[in-house]
């Protein structure tokens, strides 16, 4: 099987979207989830996704 991420097409445009450059801030829904977090400010955080 393979990976769409492995299409060269499909990742060079997944690449312009907004939040392939400009992480958290780039993705539309950062702004409405964050909330929902606590603040993990000097806390170490393993992200296994």
């Amino acid at each position: 099987m393979e990976n769409i991420y492995d299409n060269k097409e499909f990742f060079d445009e997944y690449a312009k979207m907004p939040r392939s450059f400009m992480g958290l801030d780039g993705a539309g829904e950062w702004h409405q989830l964050k909330d929902m977090f606590d603040d993990f400010k000097d806390l170490a955080v393993l992200d296994i996704g």
